[in-house]
């Protein structure tokens, strides 16, 4: 039997264990006795005086959201010699750094892991060689760092930088002109900082306060039971659903009309990434339980013309073709409970924050060298989407037919 122990702050609030039985694998978490009601690993395991151990045949989801993917995870396997399907292993090796308050560490350890010094914000605001920057930090970068996704990055203490790759030129502008669009429709959005060159973004993480403590974060895949392996599964209307599940009541309404917002927003930049591990809530209690800003959203069309949205819109609308606008604003009024005079006004806020958005990438193309063609191109596709939005309901269909597959990689 392998156990790591779990830690929020300076407590060690838990065990985490596996063990191989002759029925398969088994994973169990036990809370520690002294262990308060904050003291939680996961929403989805909270305990009771009756139940403070949770058992698992399957590596637990809110466990596998921290665990590195893409080009890192491959760095790791192969640096470590991990076998790719041992997560405990990675868990292991990764879960003294994460994003998130909840650390796991070999016992004996006590949580003092070292985390990567990263460039000042200004220093990457006036950086012209981000990508020769970024592959310093990565030549001297220890590994043990537990953050999701595809896209190169490094934790900081109080910071992400993300890099763009030969694959997808211009990810880290394309990202930053993504959240200028959702900041002008009103959501919020991590403070971050673009490099000169636009190659580089510094997002601050939403996790920590201003005091320097950690709130708890968790993906919708994990509050879904889902993982890295099924983040392109279910539908939006079911994640809308999930989430709000776990919302305090005096916010559900709220974190329904947000996520309703940011679905038609994602359609209508392009974005085919968004995922179910690109949204999540921060919590510090089962009462205390928030959206985090939103995040990593890019306009992927630009890099892959026939892609299509991440998820479907809903299981009774089970299309992976981008949506009209008539099934979007049915979709409104089924999981995010508003009534037409509310969707029409959040549709004209969504399409006006586009259009707003196509000023930032004009200017954005003119000041960054060798962006202006990718610019140009992200600025045809959204005002012909805004363009047809903006029609009278009813009056376009998706293009193409309803496609499940996904393309091999991901931005």
């Amino acid at each position: 039997m392998r156990t790591l122990a779990a830690w929020i702050g300076a407590r060690q609030v838990g065990a985490f264990a596996e063990e191989h039985e002759a029925e398969g694998t088994r994973y169990t978490f036990d809370y520690a006795p002294a262990a308060a009601e904050g003291d939680l690993v996961s929403l989805t395991m909270v305990p009771t005086e009756a139940t403070r151990r949770f058992q698992m045949r399957t590596f637990p989801p809110p466990f596998d959201m921290i665990l590195p993917e893409g080009e890192r995870r491959q760095r790791i396997e192969s640096a470590r010699k991990i076998l790719p399907t041992d997560a405990f292993s990675l868990l292991s090796y990764v879960g003294g750094n994460p994003v998130n308050r909840v650390k796991f560490l070999p016992p004996g350890q006590s949580p003092t892991a070292d985390v990567p010094q990263l460039p000042a914000p200004a220093e990457i605001a006036s950086c012209r060689n981000g990508l020769e920057m970024f592959q310093r930090l990565i030549a001297d970068l220890d590994l043990r760092q537990g953050i999701a996704g595809v896209q190169p990055k490094v934790l900081g203490q109080t910071h992400i930088l993300k890099a763009s790759s030969g694959r997808y030129p211009f990810l880290a502008a394309n990202e930053y002109a993504c959240a200028e669009v959702f900041s002008a429709a009103g959501l919020e959005v991590p403070e971050a900082q673009l490099s000169a060159d636009g190659q580089l973004l510094m997002v601050r993480r939403f996790d920590i306060l201003a005091d320097g403590s950690l709130l708890g974060f968790e993906e919708a895949a994990a509050l879904m039971g889902e993982t890295a392996e099924s983040k392109y599964r279910r539908d939006y209307g079911s994640m809308i659903d999930a989430m709000a599940r776990f919302s305090p009541p005096a916010v559900e309404d709220e974190i329904r009309a947000r996520l309703i917002k940011a679905v038609v927003l994602n359609c209508l930049i392009g974005n085919g990434d968004a995922h179910l591990k690109n949204f999540g809530v921060l919590y510090s209690t089962p009462m205390d339980v928030r959206l985090t800003p939103f995040y990593d959203s890019v306009s992927t069309l630009p890099y892959l013309p026939d892609d299509v949205p991440a998820l479907a819109l809903s299981y009774d609308h089970y299309s992976k073709a981008w949506w009209p606008r008539e099934e979007l604003e049915r979709f409104a009024r089924d999981h995010g409970r508003l009534r037409d005079p509310v969707i029409a006004e959040l549709f004209e806020s969504a399409c006006e924050a586009v259009v707003q958005g196509t000023r930032v990438l004009k200017k954005m193309g003119s000041a960054i060298p060798g962006f202006a063609d990718l610019a140009t191109h992200m600025t045809h596709i959204w005002n012909e989407r805004v363009g047809s939005f903006r029609k009278a309901p009813g009056g376009g269909r998706p293009s193409g037919a309803t496609r499940r597959r996904r393309p091999a990689s991901r931005a």
